[in-house]
């Protein structure tokens, strides 16, 4: 865990950007968020408060600030709380099952995925997020990329796990992929796998 995940579960409403996090100052009565921390240092540009991301992390993990999650918007990366106790491969396989179980997959019907294709495929739901296991030539998983639900209010559609290459592709069939003249590229995972129904070769960009 890096320092930005690690304080991040210790802000007032913090939002999760790039490469940094925006979020009601800890140090004064704040009403829109006028905090910022980076990796390695934050300030706030309403009271002046400065300093170590390091230092910032040992204050707030001592004190009695209450943590006030904006669920609204972007909550941070969802895949950094799936895999602190959980392999990425377990995270997939476990969101595939709990959607077969709890009948979680109308919104991936609506869609015009079919029950043969979201069990091929292992695609899954989790905390409103539906989840794509990413597989290798050998069928094994080596990332995923997850995508927001119809009801989810997020201002990221798409979410891959941090650290994750962000030139990985999707890839419904690499069985089709090899042995095909014509191969689909895709902007859109579901595009592709919609394309992957229609019995023809897709890949899809992650990011």
């Amino acid at each position: 865990m890096n320092n930005l995940d690690e304080v991040y579960l210790l802000l007032n409403r913090p939002r999760r950007y790039e490469d940094y996090i925006a979020a009601l100052c800890p140090f004064h009565s704040d009403r829109r968020p006028s905090f910022f921390v980076y990796e390695e240092k934050y300030y706030c540009s309403a009271c002046g408060a400065q300093g170590k991301t390091t230092d910032l992390i040992n204050v707030l993990s001592h004190s009695n600030v209450v943590v006030v999650t904006d669920t609204t918007g972007y909550a941070g990366n969802v895949w950094t709380t799936w895999t602190r106790n959980k392999t990425l491969k377990d995270v997939c396989l476990n969101a595939h099952k709990f959607a077969i179980d709890n009948n979680r997959t109308s919104y991936m019907t609506e869609r015009g995925i079919d029950a043969n294709t979201i069990k091929a495929l292992k695609l899954g739901w989790r905390d409103n997020w539906i989840i794509f296991p990413i597989f290798d030539e050998d069928n094994n998983i080596i990332g995923g990329t997850c995508r927001a639900g119809k009801e989810k209010k997020t201002e990221s559609k798409y979410l891959i796990p941090k650290g994750q290459d962000k030139d990985l592709l999707y890839v419904p069939s690499w069985k089709r992929v090899n042995e095909r003249n014509v191969v689909f590229l895709t902007f859109g995972i579901i595009d592709a796998i919609s394309i992957y129904q229609l019995g023809y070769a897709s890949i899809s960009t992650t990011t």
